[in-house]
């Protein structure tokens, strides 16, 4: 009987050390699906969507070995961090997970993890803020749907609103906002209690600010196209008293006027306009520049040759006045040029306007900078920027370097990269130089060079997330499927956002 015994012992453990080897094998076969997987994951460059997906898969294969094999010895190694997988530790393995679902994110949609994060922690005036620049990024982009859900995730947010002193102007502004870019029943809804809060808020406008916002509705009442509530608020808005209290002139009220009924009823803005710009071409004394706003407001396609009479006119009696500052207007009147496409340089003269800025003012010089880019002088822009950092460098009192920021900070809006950043080197202050790569990286953004502009971005130790915002938004407003490259570089400027 005992040898009996001993033989079915022999014969158990046989079996056993036969099960545990099949165990092992299964575990080391399953280990070698999920090192394919693992490298299925690293070798996709084109999709982080797809790259997430294949870790993913592999990772399942992970969690098998671990729950299904845990006695096995490459599920011990899986455990310590001792097994490899695709070259990387399987502590290094397990926390890619969050940072290629974020990537993955990103590349589907840019600012859910930014409203996540937002919306967890607590409500205040700056990540207000944030949201609703978000929400104007997706209406402007047409992705309504996601603009809408984040409307309502910033109304419930105003239950946790600690500023009380600051709520009601918020819900006023959320409101208009949502309304001024989508047109849907609710939006429409949302107008009009906006409109209501902002009425019972505010009374009749007693400043600017106030009158400001007035318009911002009658321009959201357009696109709900409920033109009828809009020119009621213009309507209202005639008043003497409100003019008066709209600043030191009635012109920048008529332009206000005008780009309002511009949306709707173009043939009347036209006519405001051009009485208008009659009477400013007649008047004595103080100006304030409004020709070109009323310039843009007039000009019809078709009509160019119209236009540039008109222009002329305006560009003539502004040299016979002579004013100083006259080189602010005659920038806004470069830049008019350009923005509907006139490429007739000849019709602002050059030579004409030397002697209309102070040779010894960095401002003007940099004003004048900008001008001649208008312009596509290039050479002379350049120059002119050149003098302006000579005249920054002779202010000993400017310990920070604000005046060559304000001509780094030109030259970056006008898409002089390289010469920005010889200038930028120059200025002592951390936040000024911060603020002109920022700038830099929004006109790279501007212009669609959207990869360069999130590695600009990324040149900043800590990035500015309205900064961040804007270069996405352009991104997505223009139609095209982010690269690869540029989701990586928005992901690296991602952790570095302070969002607090």
């Amino acid at each position: 009987m005992m040898q009996c015994a001993k033989i079915i012992n022999v014969i158990i453990a046989i079996i056993v050390l036969s099960g545990c080897s099949n165990r092992e094998e299964s575990a080391n076969m399953l280990f070698v699906e999920l090192v394919q997987g693992a490298q299925m994951a690293d070798q996709e460059n084109n999709s982080h969507t797809k790259k997430y997906k294949n870790y993913m898969a592999a990772k399942m294969i992970y969690d098998q070995i671990i729950d299904k094999y845990p006695e096995t010895s490459i599920a011990l190694k899986l455990s310590t961090g001792e097994a490899e997988i695709a070259g990387k530790s399987s502590f290094v393995f397990l926390q890619l997970d969050q940072q290629l679902h974020e990537k993955s994110e990103l590349e589907k949609d840019p600012f859910s993890i930014l409203v996540s994060s937002v919306l967890s922690r607590d409500a205040t005036k700056n990540s207000m803020r944030l949201l609703v620049s978000i929400m104007n990024a997706y209406a402007k982009a047409g992705r309504t749907e996601e603009a809408a859900q984040l409307y309502r995730s910033i109304n419930n947010f105003f239950d946790v609103y600690k500023d009380q002193s600051n709520r009601e102007q918020f819900k006023i502004e959320v409101g208009l906002s949502y309304a001024a870019l989508i047109k849907t029943t609710e939006s429409e809804i949302e107008l009009i209690n906006s409109f209501e809060l902002a009425k019972k808020k505010y009374g009749p406008p007693k400043s600017t600010k106030e009158i400001d916002l007035y318009f911002k509705f009658a321009e959201a009442f357009v696109t709900q196209q409920r033109t009828d509530i809009a020119e009621d608020i213009l309507k209202d808005l005639e008043r003497e008293d409100y003019k008066d209290a709209f600043g030191n002139t009635d012109f920048r009220y008529i332009v206000k006027v005008a780009e309002v009924y511009a949306l709707f009823d173009k043939e009347y803005s036209i006519r405001l306009a051009e009485n208008a710009l009659s009477e400013l071409l007649g008047r004595e004394g103080p100006r304030f520049s409004y020709e070109p706003e009323l310039l843009k407001l007039i000009y019809r396609e078709g009509q160019e040759q119209r236009f540039k009479e008109d222009f002329k006119r305006v560009f003539s009696w502004s040299m016979l006045k002579g004013e100083n500052k006259r080189i602010y207007a005659f920038l806004k009147l470069a830049t008019l040029i350009k923005e509907i496409n006139l490429t007739e340089a000849e019709l602002i003269s050059i030579e004409n306007v030397k002697g209309y800025y102070r040779q010894d003012d960095y401002i003007e010089l940099s004003t004048l900078g900008e001008f001649y880019s208008a312009l596509g002088f290039d050479l002379l822009a350049i120059d002119t920027f050149n003098q302006a950092v000579t005249v920054a460098s002779y202010n000993n009192k400017d310990t920070d370097g604000f005046g060559f920021y304000w001509v780094a900070e030109a030259l970056a809006r006008n898409g002089y990269y390289t010469k920005s950043d010889e200038i930028n080197n120059l200025i002592k202050s951390d936040s000024l130089k911060k603020s002109t790569i920022s700038w830099m990286a929004k006109t790279q953004a501007k212009n669609g060079e959207y990869l360069s502009a999130m590695q600009t971005f990324n040149r900043m130790d800590d990035g500015l997330t309205n900064t961040w915002i804007y270069i996405l938004a352009e991104q997505m407003q223009s139609g095209t499927l982010p690269s690869y490259q540029f989701i990586e570089e928005s992901h690296r400027a991602f952790l570095k956002l302070k969002i607090d």
